[in-house]
């Protein structure tokens, strides 16, 4: 089935053709469609039982001018199954794991698919309209140092592995745990066991390390497990739920006005950028498009937008300096070097 709403192409597929689709709209000719720049769900509206679930990606043709279509794809939610298409549209990894974090749709064939913004144990998946908007107990499970000699487990990527991360757990260095004289922690889940018993099987000098999110580089918002061979970082890890500000369900219960505020926290060097997306969008759903003053509106918009690029770019370009060392107190320790050397206050060309 093909529907086109407000000029948008809407293609319904049946799951099990998928592959096949995503294949044919990415490799042939007239068709070119090479980027998919996400996967979400179409949620059902609220207080309706959720009987299906609808998984829509969204396609993007760069070799016929920015050309775009839709394809959904639904599933019964008795058997949220719905085939992956990272072998076709490799960058769709992240974006599946999300659907299925925040939504429940199992993506069979996944490489991966674990959750990647909620802790591994959170129970449901928030994003569901089923899902209650508030008043969820928080749980803490508190922060203490292990024992000495006691290895513990510390999942980022996948299911628990219960036994490597036991009493006795093999790391990467060929040791056991209770070779170590300090508390120790194994990072398991995913395919990091297969990764720490290659290594120990090659008797490779591997170390893997947690880096994040308290650390300079990260800002807080990104947690990183590496692994290095020697001083060399070859493989890396993210965990990004860091990030993750609940703001879809906040949505949820507010207003469309209500909802510019959050778009504003989406970026706060540059807001205007993702207002005016969601104000477009909004526009487009309430059907005004037509009656809002293009060149004064469209005008306004791009000047804002311009201004706040121009200031998260003189961010970026100030952090930049003080990390190269070339902030103020630089400049002016060379400027007094020049000064007291020529007996001019006159600065050198050099300085700046």
């Amino acid at each position: 089935m093909v529907v086109v709403d407000r000029g948008e192409l809407t293609v319904h597929v049946a799951r099990e053709h998928l592959p096949v689709v995503a294949r044919t709209l990415r490799d042939d000719a007239p068709l070119r469609f090479e980027v998919c720049t996400g996967v979400s769900r179409r949620p059902l509206p609220a207080g309706e039982p959720v009987a299906e679930l609808h998984a829509v990606y969204h396609l993007l043709s760069i070799t016929h001018g920015g050309q775009r279509i839709r394809v959904e794809v639904s599933c019964p939610d008795a058997d949220p199954h719905i085939p992956s298409i990272v072998e076709t549209y490799p960058a769709n990894t992240w974006h599946e794991r999300e659907t299925w974090d925040m939504f429940g749709i199992i993506f069979d064939g996944h490489p991966a698919l674990t959750r990647i913004l909620m802790p591994d144990d959170w129970p449901g998946h928030p994003q569901r309209k089923d899902y209650p908007l508030g008043g969820i107990p928080v749980e803490y499970k508190g922060a203490t140092v292990p024992a000495a000699r006691r290895a513990e487990g510390l999942q980022l990527m996948g299911a628990d592995t219960t036994s490597s991360a036991a009493h006795g757990a093999t790391y990467a260095t060929g040791g056991a745990a209770e070779d170590f004289d300090g508390p120790t922690m194994h990072v398991s889940g995913g395919d990091w066991d297969d990764l720490v018993d290659e290594a120990t099987s090659l008797h490779e000098e591997r170390i893997v390390v947690n880096m994040g999110p308290q650390h300079p580089s990260t800002h807080g918002v990104l947690r990183l497990i590496l692994e290095l061979d020697g001083e060399t970082v070859t493989e890396t890890r993210a965990g990004i739920g860091y990030l993750h500000t609940g703001i879809e369900k906040n949505m949820e219960f507010r207003t469309w006005v209500q909802g510019v505020t959050f778009c504003t926290r989406m970026d706060y060097l540059t807001p205007m950028f993702q207002e005016t997306a969601y104000c477009l969008a909004i526009e487009k759903l309430l059907g005004v498009t037509d009656h809002i003053p293009r060149s004064g509106s469209s005008d306004i918009r791009v000047l804002m937008m311009e201004l706040t690029r121009i200031s998260s770019h003189l961010v970026v370009h100030r952090h930049r300096r003080h990390g190269d060392g070339r902030h103020d107190g630089h400049d002016r320790s060379a400027s007094a070097s020049v000064s007291g050397s020529s007996g001019s206050s006159r600065r050198s060309p050099a300085c700046g």
